[in-house]
């Protein structure tokens, strides 16, 4: 049965689900669960705070890095959507600092009584912001896509005997993408019903879809919570690795080197 191709609404939430399902499913370089979670925070942390500009072939290694790790991981082309879509919603956050940062005039935009006027400084942090975020956002998708959530939920189980966050974000990476695929059937059972075809209409569709989706969802998610508790017998959602992770390999020294050394040559500027 093909699937079911409606507006552009129903496109764009089928394909996000596919990528986030892709990008879950990823991970060809198992780690020790330990090391792929400090890994994780020491490549985000890092990033983070770590300034791009002046823009030079240095401000581009996270993106290249994450690049190279979506490749090995099959996963390139789901790391490139996700990364179109980051870009696309931090320009449109970045955009106001360009106007609301005082410094040197260098362009004036009058849009009727509003004037709103460009500043050097105000680019320079906006380029800033917009870069360091998708510096930040693109090398964590790319860990995430080398080494799969699932060893980064076993290294939470690590620091949280209770496993409370654990059990939150296996649940989550499960039930996200049905939750997506859930949306897009309600939306489409509705635009079925529509004689003609009007944005007004569309958009009043998917304002009552939500209130119908938030009730789904929470029956939904109780009974996927209580099928994946059904196949495991002690009645404990299962994981990748259970009774004690396994020790340190060659791999994850590996990982370790690899990691301090793009802090040393991104954040601290070594090597030229």
């Amino acid at each position: 049965m093909g699937r079911w191709r409606g507006s552009l609404l129903s496109s764009y939430l089928e394909a996000v689900s596919e990528t986030l399902s892709s990008l879950l499913t990823a991970g060809r370089w198992p780690l020790h669960p330990s090391i792929s979670l400090i890994g994780l925070v020491a490549l985000t942390v890092s990033t983070a705070y770590t300034n791009p500009l002046p823009l030079t072939a240095r401000s581009m290694l996270p993106l290249t890095l994450s690049l190279i790790a979506a490749g090995l991981s099959n996963r390139l082309r789901s790391l490139l959507k996700m990364m179109a879509v980051a870009s696309l919603f931090l320009a449109v956050i970045s955009l106001p600092l360009i106007f609301s940062t005082p410094g040197r005039s260098i362009s004036v935009l009058e849009l009727g009584s509003i004037r709103l006027t460009a500043t050097a400084e105000g680019f320079s942090t906006a380029s800033r912001f917009f870069m360091r975020c998708l510096n930040t956002i693109s090398i964590s998708l790319g860990w995430i896509c080398l080494v799969r959530i699932d060893s980064l939920i076993e290294g939470l189980r690590l620091i949280d005997p209770s496993e409370t966050v654990p059990l939150l974000l296996f649940l989550s990476t499960r039930y996200i993408p049905l939750s997506i695929r859930e949306a897009v059937r309600i939306i489409a059972a509705r635009e079925s019903r529509i004689l003609r075809r009007d944005r007004r209409i569309e958009w009043r569709i998917l304002s009552t879809s939500i209130g119908e989706l938030l009730l789904r969802s929470l029956d939904r998610a109780g009974r996927v919570s209580l099928s994946m508790r059904a196949r495991a017998l002690s009645g404990r959602l299962p994981g990748p690795i259970r009774g004690g992770a396994p020790g340190l390999s060659l791999r994850d020294l590996a990982a370790l080197s690899s990691i301090a050394l793009y802090i040393l040559i991104y954040s601290f500027r070594w090597f030229g």
